[in-house]
């Protein structure tokens, strides 16, 4: 390839969010290799820029032999097709789009450019079919019965016979757990019209896929572990559709995070043979990096995808159990709580929590929350970091739970009426500086509480509309205070936060209309 930190010149090349129409004859025709659908004619719209838009080369340029890795991915998996380049040369505003794509497609910032993080997203083991960006894909064809027959051809050295043969009777349960489909193992070497053929190969194995060897980390080299080829079409079939490969030189492996667990890549890999596409839901059993996982489990669009294809039909226990779904936090608009403890922010969403260090500002999750609080519901309606001892508070409905730390106490949970509270639940709690009391809010009502006397202070509770500035608001869906030298204190509803003067008693400057929460702290 040309060297592209050079100025590259114009080649239109376009990328598809939501298309789902089949991959053309012609192309069809021209090549084996696995493939994703575009629109007829193969283009579409991707993110337009304003008329005569053309990136800098320094917003996508690293150091030659890193940019050049990023092209070789951009072209691997379908970002750049050979088709679209003029002797090696596209343009630069191309690329930047492409590397949008990709960021899409991995849950990164959407920059356009080359930086290390999308680098190293591109040096993940993965699938090695083309990416798609939709929330699911379906890839134009799909089997036209409902029994399915496979073969597997050989083994790998690293499992018996007997657990391979287990693996890849579950993974096509998997499958079958929530549609009308069913498969059998052929054994029968003579037999010609067994429909999915399972191989474990190596290198170039004649279906102008290669494989690359063992995974490396960290390096890109080795990312190909397995790939497979979609259902056949009506008017053009291979004996190829449907086939299922896995790399020979990978260390294929079960229940351990060493090596590749075979059960996670050959549901995928079967995903693909029963005709769905990749998809950029995170956690999903069809995002197209390898991601290990103790316990599997199947996504909603997994389901909705095999569904679509062939129709629902569910077992009463099926083989893996639904995935509980982690927040995207530049999509979540509302957060159940936040707490500010040993110099971090959480923002807590259902059972996860989202997290921004005070220092560096590096923003980390979603995580269970359960990796810090493991007896904790699944759902909070506040917390706070009470001041006199450390103590952590978490409420959730009637109820509350103290923690030393991570360590809990040992009657949790305890009462919301131990503080004389008359609700079943609280909307924040905040423990304020210039009074030295912590606050209760619920509705448009607000308690002040006396740590110290560990009573409700008389006179309350008093309306919202006290806090000048936050009437508009009506309630809140969380609270905190800053930190040590920030005289503010941080209200939050439906996507926005409202900087509060502790000094003032006022909303502060600039924040009468609240600001985004994802863009001014999350990083979106």
């Amino acid at each position: 390839m040309a060297d592209v930190t050079l100025k590259l010149v114009v080649l239109f090349v376009t990328f598809y969010l939501t298309s789902t129409s089949p991959v053309s004859d012609d192309r069809q025709k021209r090549q084996l290799s696995p493939d994703f659908p575009v629109s007829p004619g193969g283009r579409g719209p991707f993110y337009p820029e304003p008329p005569g838009y053309e990136s800098p080369l320094a917003e996508i340029s690293m150091a030659t032999e890193e940019m050049k890795e990023g092209m070789k991915f951009l072209e691997n998996y379908g970002y750049l097709r050979e088709e679209d380049m003029r002797d090696d040369i596209a343009s630069i505003s191309d690329v930047s789009a492409a590397i949008k794509l990709v960021q899409y497609n991995y849950g990164l910032r959407m920059t356009g450019r080359m930086d290390e993080s999308t680098l190293e997203a591109m040096r993940r083991p993965r699938c090695g079919m083309y990416d798609i960006i939709a929330d699911y894909q379906l890839s134009g064809t799909k089997w036209e019965k409902n029994h399915i027959t496979y073969r597997i051809e050989n083994f790998t050295p690293y499992l018996t016979e007997q657990e391979v043969r287990d693996t890849v009777r579950t993974a096509f349960g998997v499958w079958s757990d929530y549609t009308p489909l069913t498969f059998s193992e052929v054994r029968d070497r003579d037999r010609t019209d067994v429909d999915i053929l399972v191989e474990f190969t190596s290198g170039d194995h004649g279906d102008n896929s290669p494989f690359d060897g063992r995974y490396v980390p960290g390096t890109g080299r080795g990312q190909n572990l397995a790939h497979a080829f979609q259902p056949p079409r009506d008017s053009h079939s291979y004996r190829i559709d449907g086939d299922s490969h896995f790399d020979g030189d990978e260390e294929w492996t079960l229940n351990t995070d060493r090596g590749v667990n075979l059960l996670i890549v050959a549901i995928h890999e079967f995903g693909h043979a029963l005709g769905i596409s990749h998809t950029p839901t995170l956690g999903a059993i069809m995002f197209p990096a390898y991601v290990y996982q103790e316990e599997p489990c199947i996504h909603p669009d997994d389901k909705a995808a095999i569904q679509e294809l062939y129709g629902a039909q569910e077992v009463p226990n099926p083989t893996l159990p639904m995935c509980t779904i982690a927040p995207e936090k530049c999509n979540t608009r509302e957060f159940d709580a936040t707490l500010r403890f040993r110099g971090e922010l959480f923002f807590f969403k259902d059972e996860y929590w989202f997290r921004v260090n005070g220092r560096t500002g590096r923003i980390s999750g979603p995580d269970p929350v359960r990796h810090f609080w493991a007896d904790l519901p699944k759902k909070l309606d506040a917390a706070y970091e009470r001041v006199s001892d450390g103590k952590l508070l978490f409420f959730s409905g009637n109820q509350y739970w103290q923690y030393d730390g991570t360590t809990p106490e040992a009657d949790n949970p305890r009462p919301l009426s131990d503080f004389g509270l008359p609700v079943s639940s609280i909307d924040g709690a905040l423990p304020w500086r210039p009074s030295g009391k912590t606050y209760f809010f619920k509705g448009d009502q607000y308690w002040r509480y006396d740590e110290e006397n560990a009573r409700m202070d008389d006179g309350y509770p008093r309306p919202l509309a006290v806090w000048r500035g936050l009437r508009r608001l009506g309630r809140v869906d969380a609270v905190f205070e800053g930190a040590t030298g920030d005289d503010h204190s941080y209200f939050f509803k439906d996507g926005k936060y409202w900087k509060y003067s502790e000094k003032l008693y006022r909303i502060a400057r600039g924040y009468l209309n609240g600001k985004d929460i994802a863009t001014e702290w999350l990083g979106c």
